[in-house]
């Protein structure tokens, strides 16, 4: 009696929908040690940067955007859709267009104004605009494409 409930248990935990979705959870996890050994292209390693970068306010402040999550935004600009998680891309948009409009101050000393808006408004308008967005816009292929290659 004991060894046919024990082989049942053993039978019905890989059967069970949640004891499966636990199983491909843990199965990922394990492999996170061979998803590291790959190339930095991989999905798996940019989700992970991508959430280091997210999970860390100064890392994603005024700095410079990583190679790897640069992958990211190349990586929408030339497939046209996301695989990464809405709210925490936005995160690095917001990010690059900071560091894409900062070399244009720099390059570019002085601003004018356009409609009598100043850069500064106009600037903070677009960081407003992607923080606003519930889900990725229609246009995110096309504003990765601008991040991609600004000039």
């Amino acid at each position: 009696a004991m060894e046919a409930a024990a082989s049942a248990r053993a039978n019905s935990h890989p059967t069970s929908s949640s004891n499966d979705e636990t199983g491909k959870a843990t199965s990922t996890s394990s492999q996170s040690a061979s998803i590291n050994a790959q190339p930095s292209s991989s999905i798996e390693s940019r989700l992970k940067a991508l959430d280091a970068f997210v999970s860390n306010p100064s890392s994603s402040q005024n700095a410079t955007i990583p190679a790897e999550l640069n992958d990211i935004i190349n990586d929408i600009a030339n497939i046209g859709s996301s695989r990464y998680p809405w709210n925490n891309l936005k995160v690095l948009l917001k990010s690059k267009l900071e560091e894409v409009l900062e070399l244009y101050r720099k390059e570019k000393s002085k601003t004018t104004k356009i409609d009598g808006e100043d850069f500064e408004t106009r600037h903070d308008r677009a960081l407003k605009y992607i923080s606003d967005f519930k889900r990725p816009p229609f246009t995110l292929q096309r504003m990765c494409e601008l991040l991609k290659e600004p000039k």
